[in-house]
């Protein structure tokens, strides 16, 4: 550490809860990150900064690059076949060991298809839908967290883009279909967002959600209306 210095310097490298990979973080006393980046670095210069503190100014560097080039692989898409329907409204995520409701809440399950539109709502009334939902007679609903919304995207494309420093997401990149979501499990799937349990970290009032019509993920302030896919624990 600088030692003769007033400020005390910390380097930690922790995983991210909100997407794949590595956030290293240089934290003082200095303002820290505002704008959702991957990377956080801020120091002041001293009488001297040890072996230590110059090691993790490297990683910063090196770790955002790295993670860039292989956002791809923490991403995969969804096959048909990770997917069992029940011909209730619900099916079974196999992978994930989850029960979702096929159609978006407001949508009507009828004959192998959703009709309708789905319900906008705020982040509390969502919340408030998912804990007295009996649908298909289970009275175990929730609402999803990002990961497991997340893990609903498919990219027709087969691939992703990097993190956005703006908004967080992983967006399907090349010529994909939208929505990004699999035709074939959950029909009739609205090009919105849908709202997760997860809070966002960068919005005092926020929570996280997916755009299916890209596939990303963003912050978004919970009095905001958007969609919402019921989803239940397998016991």
């Amino acid at each position: 550490m600088a030692r003769n210095a007033g400020t005390i310097y910390a380097c930690a490298i922790r995983w991210s809860g909100l997407m794949p990979g590595v956030r290293l973080v240089l934290s003082t006393d200095q303002t820290t990150d505002r704008n959702n980046t991957s990377m956080l670095a801020s120091m002041k210069v001293t009488d001297r900064i040890d072996t230590a503190i110059l090691r993790c100014a490297l990683m910063a560097v090196a770790l955002p690059l790295t993670l860039l080039g292989n956002a791809q692989a923490h991403e995969p898409t969804r096959e048909v076949e990770e997917f069992t329907r029940h011909g209730d409204g619900t099916v079974t995520d196999e992978r994930l060991g989850l029960m979702w409701a096929v159609c978006a809440l407001g949508q009507t399950w009828d004959d192998d298809d959703c009709v309708g539109e789905p319900e906008q709502l705020t982040w509390n009334e969502a919340r408030h839908a998912a804990r007295t939902s009996t649908l298909s007679g289970h009275d175990d609903w929730r609402m999803p967290t990002i990961h497991e919304l997340r893990d609903l995207v498919h990219c027709s494309s087969g691939r992703r883009q990097g993190p956005d420093n703006t908004d967080g997401g992983y967006r399907c990149d090349g010529a994909f279909l939208s929505p990004t979501i699999l035709p074939q499990v959950f029909p009739k799937t609205p090009e919105v967002m849908f709202w997760s349990y997860s809070p966002s970290p960068f919005l005092s009032f926020g929570s996280l959600g997916v755009f299916f019509r890209s596939g990303g993920s963003f912050h978004r302030d919970r009095d905001e209306q958007f969609a919402l896919r019921l989803v239940r624990d397998l016991e």
